[in-house]
């Protein structure tokens, strides 16, 4: 299905898949791995505490959340470049791509807990609001809410954000994000958590948007796949290990900790990076692995809403491949392949084709004339490119 609004570029449907899967892989092996040595219900009590730097990819695999933060500010500002927008066809968009499948599920989690079934409930959640304590809550379907609020708080601000690049160029966002930083700080010294305003709430990740947005610049300004950009998607991906490893062991996700005013900034940079490169490194990609990333990005919206339904039944009912005295982190990983995935996978398939892809066709488009971009050509040389077939993405 061809979008009105941004030209199809395939790496960053890989990109979407492979956040999709990081996010999934990382929820069921903790909570999977969790119930077998613990058994009892999930909490951060027991944080995993790594001694291979590459095995932080998968016990902190939450920093896949910063990856689409920082493609939602990208595509956007790539998608609008030098043109204006229609404030108005641009939220009708957000509504036609987010919504019917949020709705779902805000009634199914309704179903499972009845009792934040009443319209002030209902009202917090589709406001962006989710995070409430009055909103609704229904386990793990509603267990992915907190991002879906995020990303419509950035929807609803990010036509004036461009406005405000274009006119100030990168120096504003730069701006906005050491005001971000020292916002953060004097939020916790008057009592807010550092992990919960960095991880879940605007103040954390708009950091991520803005630095997308500033990535989004240098893609339509300095972009042009070669060495250079291959070497910048090495040290990035070299970077990101590097900094889960160090975010691990100095408590990891659970940790709330000063110093956490700061990570959603680096993971930002680190994953602006390794978009910027990786759009130059991809085309290194052999088919059988880049056609399915992209199919799964496809579907990534539904699996990152559905993916939790699964992983909680399976963990509800220990479902548990454990034949081959693999241990507890073993047997997750294998369970996870035979069983999780692919049931969550099949699952994401229909939501996406039955609910999500029925409105897809009726956006609309929100480029109106031709304005004064970053001072760049309007067509960045990886947009050039044959048409392939259309991949729906969240952020279109």
């Amino acid at each position: 299905m061809q979008s009105r609004n941004i030209s199809y570029i395939g790496a960053l449907d890989q990109l979407r898949g492979f956040a999709a899967l990081q996010i999934l892989v990382y929820h069921a092996f903790l909570f999977i791995s969790y119930q077998q040595v613990y058994a009892e219900p999930f909490t951060t009590a027991h944080w995993l505490k790594t001694q291979n730097p590459l095995s932080a990819l998968l016990v902190e695999g939450h920093t896949a959340v910063a990856l689409f933060m920082v493609m939602s500010g990208f595509i956007f500002t790539i998608g609008t470049h030098a043109h204006e927008i229609d404030y108005r066809n641009f939220i009708v968009n957000r509504l036609l791509r987010t919504f019917p499948l949020f709705l779902v599920m805000i009634f199914a989690a309704m179903a499972v807990n009845p009792d934040t079934s009443n319209l002030y409930s209902v009202l917090l959640t589709v406001t962006t609001f989710s995070t409430h304590p009055d909103a609704v809550h229904g386990g793990p379907f509603s267990m992915m809410f907190w991002a879906i609020s995020v990303e419509w708080q950035f929807y609803l601000i990010f036509p004036f954000l461009i406005i405000m690049m274009r006119r100030d160029g990168i120096k504003s966002a730069l701006g906005l994000i050491c005001l971000l930083i020292i916002f953060r700080w004097m939020l916790t010294e008057f009592g807010a958590s550092a992990l919960g305003i960095s991880y879940s709430t605007i103040w954390g990740r708009l950091d991520q948007f803005l630095i997308g947005m500033i990535a989004g610049h240098v893609y339509v300004t300095a972009f042009r796949k070669g060495a250079g950009f291959d070497l910048l998607a090495l040290v990035s991906a070299g970077g990101l290990v590097a900094y889960l490893f160090v975010f691990n062991q100095l408590g990891g996700y659970p940790a709330d900790a000063i110093w956490k005013i700061f990570t959603p900034t680096i993971e930002g940079l680190l994953w602006g990076g390794f978009i910027l490169g990786y759009l130059s490194l991809s085309r290194w990609l052999p088919g059988f692995v880049s056609a399915p990333l992209q199919a799964v990005g496809l579907i990534s919206y539904s699996i990152y809403l559905i993916h939790m339904t699964v992983v909680d039944w399976v963990v509800r009912n220990n479902v548990v491949v454990d034949d081959f005295g693999l241990g507890p982190a073993g047997n997750s990983l294998v369970t996870i392949v035979v069983l999780v995935l692919p049931v969550a996978l099949l699952l994401s398939t229909l939501t996406y084709n039955l609910i999500e892809k029925p409105f897809l066709s009726m956006r609309r488009t929100y480029k109106l004339k031709r304005v004064a971009g970053f001072g760049a050509r309007s067509t960045p040389d990886s947009m050039e490119h044959t048409p392939l077939p259309r991949r729906a993405s969240l952020h279109e």
